[in-house]
């Protein structure tokens, strides 16, 4: 596994990471990977996002990152805080995904609405901002508290870089904790083809945005 990290991380590639910081808390952030001594390598942030005084370098970190059609979760080390925009790692453990385009998660600015599906409870819940999303599912703030398993009537709405609105019946399958704030994962269950596609077209699209600011960090290096 090691060994197909060092050869799918080669000069500077896209990737996202989640960061373990104080208080049990995750942040995620793009970046661009570069490998240097295997298993050691680099991630270079934009400027002002790496929050160095607040991580807890002793848990391992998330990296995830696409290469020749498949998609490469690596667990790793953070082995030094390099400079406000650098991080030294080292990989732990490789996993690849098949399925790339389910699997890719991106963070865009929309709405959803939704409501949890149950006979007692039939209060409608509606967040605008930014929205963790993918081919599988999304991730987003919530202000009441929620519990796993439970089942959830969503319509999801983007308008940049392309407009979509999806329907779809979720189930939340996680609850933590980001940048402070309680956040539900939702995993989909119940959605139209069509629907899936338009998400991943516009994970897509979201994608060839990101890759244009990480190619202008990297040449800017």
């Amino acid at each position: 596994m090691l060994m197909q990290a060092k050869e799918t991380i080669k000069n500077f590639t896209v990737a996202k990471i989640s960061l373990p910081v104080e208080g049990d808390e995750m942040v995620e952030l793009d970046c661009v990977i570069h490998m240097t001594t295997p298993p050691n390598f680099e991630a270079t942030f934009l400027p002002g996002q790496l929050p160095a005084s607040r991580l807890d370098l002793e848990k391992t970190c998330k990296v995830f990152y696409q290469s020749n059609g498949e998609a490469h979760l690596i667990n790793s080390q953070i082995n030094q805080v390099v400079s406000p925009e650098k991080l030294a790692l080292s990989v732990k453990k490789n996993k690849i995904f098949q399925h790339v385009r389910d699997y890719y998660r991106v963070d865009a600015f929309g709405r959803v609405e939704y409501q949890i599906i149950s006979k007692n409870d039939t209060s409608f819940h509606v967040f605008n901002g930014e929205i963790n999303i993918s081919g599988g599912g999304v991730r987003f703030p919530v202000n009441n508290a929620f519990s796993l398993r439970q089942k959830v009537r969503m319509t999801l709405f983007f308008d940049s870089p392309i407009e979509i609105e999806v329907d779809c019946i979720g189930e939340i399958v996680r609850t933590r904790n980001f940048h402070r704030n309680k956040h539900i994962a939702v995993k989909f269950i119940e959605m139209e083809p069509k629907g899936r596609e338009k998400i991943i077209a516009f994970c897509m699209a979201v994608q060839r945005e990101e890759l244009r600011t990480k190619v202008r960090i990297a040449d800017s290096l």
